[in-house]
């Protein structure tokens, strides 16, 4: 655990996030401090340079010293190299939005301690069009039948699991009709389809933390070192620090 210590002055809060945690974060951003946030689009996880890119120049566009708080994880390595300038960083010790979505990093763990090959799919991802399904169709118009399904087997063939994980059973309903689609897909390569539950916890404990860090909370709170990465201003992301 780390102490916290409040600066002398509040600095503005803004959240860069992944626009799976849209819905939640609409339903439960506080409104006793104000936070700006920003969604990026989806597809800067498929080539994580572009990532990193638009994430650091979104930094470099605040106009003053701010609290920036990161719905990311290291994302395919799209956060290493992100320079904090002027600003605090804020980010979940994650290497994917997985762990968030499932309220912890011991719950992610957890889960791929049962088995390695998971491949997980969120509601996000499902009504983004990030998913094995809408993949293939995309390399077949582009390429055709053959290449598309050389190239979705290179990718895929090695998973043995399709897990969707919702937030509440109404989410999970609400996508399970194309989460189906999709494991039917999935099944050429023997990928059996299971459902869990994931909570907000950890969504909750970053939105927790950034009051302490600008000085609006409680000044003795601490902040679990095992959850989140703070970057100092002059700090610069590794991708060492999200090792356990």
């Amino acid at each position: 655990m780390r102490r916290v210590d409040s600066p002398k002055t509040m600095r503005p809060v803004v959240m860069l996030a992944c626009p799976v945690f849209r819905a939640w974060l609409q339903a439960n951003l506080p409104n006793d401090y104000a936070i700006s946030v920003t969604f990026l689009d989806e597809g800067l996880h498929a080539r994580p340079a572009h990532l990193r890119h638009a994430i650091q120049s979104a930094i470099d566009r605040l106009w003053e010293p701010s609290v920036v708080a990161l719905a990311y994880g290291l994302c395919g390595n799209g956060l290493h190299g992100v320079r904090a300038g002027e600003n605090t960083l804020v980010i979940p010790r994650s290497h994917d939005c997985i762990a968030l979505l499932l309220g912890s990093r011991a719950a992610y763990e957890k889960q791929m301690a049962q088995d390695p090959g998971s491949y997980f799919l969120s509601p996000g991802w499902i009504n983004s069009g990030k998913n094995p399904l809408d993949e293939w169709r995309t390399l077949e118009q582009r390429h055709g039948s053959e290449t598309a399904a050389w190239l979705m087997d290179t990718q895929y063939q090695h998973y043995r699991r399709l897990i969707l994980v919702g937030q509440d059973a109404r989410e999970l309903e609400a996508v399970r009709p194309k989460a189906l689609e999709i494991a039917e897909y999935c099944a050429r390569w023997g990928l059996r389809y299971e459902e869990r539950l994931g909570t907000g916890d950890y969504m909750r404990r970053l939105l927790a933390a950034l009051p302490v860090i600008t000085g609006a909370g409680d000044s003795d709170a601490n902040i679990a070192e095992s959850d989140f990465l703070i970057i100092p201003p002059g700090g610069t992301v590794h991708q060492s620090m999200f090792q356990s």
